[in-house]
């Protein structure tokens, strides 16, 4: 049986180019990192303390839009 590899630890740039819709910044106080969706009306905004969490956030919302 052969594991499948961990997804790569994901980046500001890894993260808005796998999700183009999505702007991607740092907190204001460095230890949370944020992602909007662009355009969106009302505000769609996905936090976490990883960029991997952000990633994750982002899926989720994206998964609950059916």
């Amino acid at each position: 049986m052969t594991a499948t590899p961990p997804e790569p630890e994901p980046t500001l740039e890894s993260i808005e180019a796998e999700f183009p819709g999505w702007h991607a910044f740092n907190g204001v106080n460095g230890r949370m990192r944020y992602a909007r969706w662009r355009g969106s009306s009302p505000p769609v905004v996905v936090s976490g303390e990883t960029w991997a969490e952000v990633r994750e956030a982002i899926r989720a919302f994206l998964g609950s839009l059916g």
